[in-house]
C-alpha cells in the first residue's frame, strides 16, 4: 500500500511538474498583450516568446521550432534568448529562415538558474524572434518540440504538458497615395512654375 501511495505522489509531482505554458505576445514587457501583428510588405518586426512553469518547477533546457503556416510571408532575422548569462550555460538562435529550427537554451550543470516561474499565470520573457515581412498575406506562428527536447530540473521531458499559444502576422501592400493629396501638390508645383517665371 505505502510503495502504491509513494508511485502515486510520484506521478502527481513528475505530471505537476510537466505543465508549462509557451506563448507569442507583441510586447516585450506584457506576455498578455496580444499576439495578432500587422506589418507592411518590406518592415520588420519582432513577436515576444514568453514561458510560464507550474510553481516550483525550473526549465533547465528548452529546444523549439517556431514555424509559420504560410512561410514566403515572414523571414526571420533573428532569435535572441533573454538573459543568457543568468539563466543558461548555452544558448543558440537556432537555424533562421521559414522561421526557427531548433533554437536551444541550455544549462547543462544546473549552474545558472534555467527559467523559473511561481505559477502558470507568471510569464517569464523567454526570446526574441524578429523577421522581415517579405510578402503580402496572412502568416499563423505556432510552436513545436525541437529535437533536443525540453527538459526540466531532473531531466524530465515535457513537452506533452505544455500549452501551446498560437500568433498571427497579417502583411499588406503599401498604402497608396490618397488622390487629392497628389492633386493638391501637383497644384502647388504649377503655382510655384509660374511665379518662377514672372
Amino acid at each position: 500500500m505505502k510503495k502504491a501511495l509513494l508511485f502515486i505522489a510520484l506521478v502527481c509531482l513528475f505530471t505537476g511538474s510537466a505543465q508549462a505554458d509557451i506563448k507569442f505576445s507583441t510586447s516585450a514587457t506584457n506576455a498578455n498583450a496580444g499576439s495578432n501583428l500587422n506589418l507592411i510588405a518590406g518592415q520588420s518586426g519582432s513577436m515576444y516568446v514568453f514561458v510560464s512553469t507550474a510553481a516550483g518547477s525550473i526549465l533547465r533546457g528548452v529546444n523549439i521550432n517556431i514555424l509559420s503556416s504560410n512561410t514566403p510571408v515572414l523571414q526571420a532575422t533573428s532569435h535572441l534568448i533573454e538573459n543568457p548569462g543568468a539563466r543558461w550555460s548555452n544558448v543558440s538562435a537556432g537555424t533562421l529562415g521559414d522561421l526557427v529550427t531548433n533554437a536551444n537554451a541550455l544549462d547543462f550543470f544546473g549552474t545558472s538558474g534555467g527559467v523559473g516561474t511561481t505559477g502558470q499565470n507568471d510569464f517569464v520573457l523567454f526570446s526574441t524572434v524578429t523577421f522581415n515581412a517579405t510578402a503580402i498575406g496572412t502568416t499563423n506562428l505556432s510552436f513545436t518540440e525541437g529535437s533536443n527536447g525540453v527538459r526540466y530540473r531532473g531531466n524530465v521531458n515535457a513537452w506533452t504538458g505544455w500549452a501551446k499559444g498560437t500568433g498571427t502576422v497579417n502583411v499588406s501592400a503599401v498604402p497608396e497615395p490618397n488622390s487629392a493629396i497628389v492633386m493638391g501638390l501637383a497644384a502647388l508645383t504649377a503655382g510655384a512654375l509660374r511665379r518662377r517665371r514672372r
